[in-house]
């Protein structure tokens, strides 16, 4: 797990290191892009709360939060897996959603 960007130069040097370690783009050109996208998230949401979502698929942490989950224990929970209690209410509301999908067909759909 990469570290957590705390400044700009670190939000930089992060996205640097893994535009030529994960995506193999030469040095110069991973650090004009890092610099390019460090400057724009500078721009559009410097000063402001950025909230970046995870991807809203499920993996293995949402399905063992599921079946710790008892229908009311969200914080007991939450405390398990080092999430707050609207954390785990999202997640499994997610996986509620996705179970719902894969054992109901839409009515709508052709």
């Amino acid at each position: 797990m990469p570290p957590k960007s705390t400044t700009l130069v670190d939000l930089r040097n992060d996205l640097r290191l893994h535009l030529v370690t994960e995506m193999q783009l030469a040095t110069e050109t991973a650090h004009s892009v890092a610099l390019a996208v460090a400057d724009y998230l500078r721009s559009n949401f410097g000063g402001g709360d950025l909230y970046i979502p995870k991807e809203d698929t499920l993996d293995a942490r949402d399905i063992e939060m599921w079946e710790a989950f008892n229908g009311t224990n969200y914080d007991e929970v939450g405390r398990k897996f080092s999430l707050t209690g609207r954390q785990v209410r999202n997640r499994i509301s997610l996986v509620r959603d996705v179970m719902q999908k894969k054992h109901q067909p839409d009515l709508f759909e052709g």
